[in-house]
Formats: C-alpha cells, sequence, structure tokens
C-alpha cells in the first residue's frame, strides 16, 4: 500500500478504529502481541539515516521531508 507517498506495510484491519505506525526495522513481535481490531502501518525504509534525517550530517543523508505545521 502507498499512504502519503511512501510504501507501507498494513497488518491487521484497514477498517479498524485504531491506527498505530510503527518505525522500527522489525515490527513483527509488536504485531503479534496485539489483541484488538487495529490497522498497523508499517513504512519500507531501506536507508534509515538517508531517508530520515530531514538535513545532511555527518553519515546521514538528509532526504526525509520536513513538514511544516
Amino acid at each position: 500500500m502507498i499512504y502519503y507517498g511512501r510504501e507501507c506495510q498494513i497488518y491487521g484491519n484497514q477498517d479498524a478504529d485504531v491506527y498505530i505506525f510503527c518505525f522500527f526495522h522489525d515490527c513483527t513481535s509488536i504485531v503479534k502481541s496485539l489483541k484488538k481490531n487495529y490497522c498497523f502501518i508499517a513504512p519500507v525504509i531501506k536507508d534509515w539515516n538517508s531517508e530520515l534525517s530531514p538535513w545532511p550530517a555527518d553519515g546521514f543523508g538528509g532526504k526525509g521531508r520536513v513538514k511544516s505545521l
């Protein structure tokens, strides 16, 4: 599924009242522990240091998007 322009893995019920977003590398244990009606969304992140850093720095690519409020 594409969510806000990013490929995501979806677990659970997409029509659930509760949505959970996960940015961990491996969300398997979290998904297994959930018992209620939920929709769990985990963005596919291939390069953490590049995709999630909004500015370049030593070891960080700075390709993360910044949204102003």
